[in-house]
């Protein structure tokens, strides 16, 4: 689906309203490829922040 999705255009960096990135998503529910895959394809991770200025950790 993130393949997908991401060859419509989909913003590999969309935040949602608690700030959250799909990569922090992938990385918190532990999906390594999901997270390679977002990586591969842009997706932030230095200095990526929630809400509660919690940035992510891999």
């Amino acid at each position: 689906m993130i393949t997908e999705l991401l060859r419509r255009g989909c913003d590999v960096n969309f935040r949602d309203d608690f700030y959250w990135t799909g990569v922090m998503c992938a990385s918190k529910a532990g999906q390594t490829e999901a997270v390679r895959l977002l990586l591969r394809h842009g997706a932030a991770w230095v200095g990526v922040v929630d809400k509660q200025v919690r940035n992510t950790h891999f």
